[in-house]
């Protein structure tokens, strides 16, 4: 390869480039798709054990933060430390032992903050049509669905939590494929680089 031909070069430096990073988004294809594959086969079951796993990550970080406490102790903000690591291991102990409640109560936690959301949004624009007539309804219609949306997954929590695991299935599998043919492309691309180097 000449210093005089800057084409060739940009080309050596794009087939490097390639041959290096085409592995990478096949890889976390293959990892995407087998995730969305698994949400779609056993719903529940998968979205216990992204639970359990969390639950797990809550819990080690929780035992570094007593052993930091306990290592810490008599320095200034040590007694926070081990508070939050006693925390963090009650919370972490409780998602590893019941992650079917835990994902439940997040659900209903969920609605009801959309509840009180939509019931505030509904008074806003119901005192505020007066200023803005054209658009108060607008703000009802949505505090409205809202509302009716938080009620939804407060009385439903278990078929809320599968259908958003269905979606983030349908959209692992996609994402997962499109990861795959972007790692193909590049693998293709490499291979007519370094054939043209």
């Amino acid at each position: 390869m000449s210093w005089t031909d800057p084409r060739s070069r940009l080309r050596g430096e794009l087939a490097r480039y390639t041959a290096r990073s085409w592995r990478v988004p096949l890889g976390r294809g293959v990892v995407t798709l087998l995730v969305g594959v698994a949400l779609l086969l056993a719903p529940l079951t998968s979205l216990a054990a992204v639970v359990t796993v969390l639950g797990v990550g809550v819990l080690a970080d929780g035992v570094v933060s007593v052993v930091q406490g306990v290592l810490a102790r008599g320095q200034w903000g040590s007694s926070w430390r081990l508070v939050r690591g006693v925390a963090g291991v009650l919370a972490g102990l409780f998602l590893v032992w019941q992650p079917s409640i835990t994902a439940n109560s997040f659900m209903v936690l969920t609605g009801a903050a959309a509840l009180v959301t939509g019931m505030v949004m509904l008074a806003v624009s119901v005192q505020t049509r007066a200023l803005a007539p054209g658009t108060w309804s607008g703000g009802v219609v949505a505090g409205v669905l809202l509302a009716l949306l938080g009620v939804l997954l407060m009385l439903f929590p278990t078929a809320a939590l599968l259908l958003v695991t269905v979606v983030v299935g349908i959209g692992s599998l996609v994402a997962g494929a499109a990861l795959i043919a972007h790692g193909w492309r590049l693998r293709r691309a490499w291979r007519e680089l370094d054939r043209a180097a």
